[in-house]
């Protein structure tokens, strides 16, 4: 019998948990050279994104000037902007960068944006026009990928499934 309780106390646990611990990656901006290798990342993860904060691949040289200004915007089915990327100036230089969930960063890079792309689920994003020509010329590519609106359970329902998990264990004790 102990084992039966310490066996449902531990599935619930696990339950209730396992959000809490989840280390999913949210964003990420990626360069990758001629052979698909990825050379510069910067990724960040669900729940620790900052919606003030402007991540970037912090390489100079890496991006093409004239294309400040011409950050791509996410948009959200109801219309509100979700992310934002392109090219960033951050202490005056210019860098692969974006925010996360944030209208609050527009001026960094240059506007809010002269493309403005539906994010519905999340994926990627061509970003290779931002890159430097020279980089471009030899097979280098960009991408933006972001996962979208996740839908994370509320505690009622994981409480919910917990409690039947319960029952389901409590019975099958008795049956045995």
């Amino acid at each position: 019998m102990k084992r039966w309780i310490f066996g449902a106390g531990l599935a619930c646990a696990l339950l209730f948990a396992s959000p809490l611990f989840a280390d999913n990656i949210s964003d990420y901006f990626r360069v990758t050279d001629p052979n698909g290798k990825v050379v510069y990342q910067f990724a960040v993860s669900e729940g620790i994104e900052d919606p003030n904060e402007i991540y970037f691949i912090n390489v100079k040289g890496l991006v093409d000037p004239s294309q400040f200004g011409n950050a791509t915007t996410l948009v959200e089915p109801d219309g509100s902007f979700s992310d934002i990327f392109g090219i960033a100036s951050i202490n005056g230089d210019l860098f692969l960068a974006f925010n996360s969930d944030s209208e609050t960063s527009p001026a960094a890079y240059g506007n809010q944006g002269n493309i403005f792309l539906e994010e519905g689920q999340g994926g990627t994003w061509d970003a290779t026009m931002y890159l430097n020509p020279s980089l471009q010329a030899q097979g280098y590519t960009a991408q933006f990928w972001s996962d979208g609106d996740v839908v994370v359970p509320e505690p009622g329902t994981m409480a919910l499934l917990g409690a039947g998990l319960m029952g389901v264990i409590g019975s099958l004790r008795k049956r045995l």
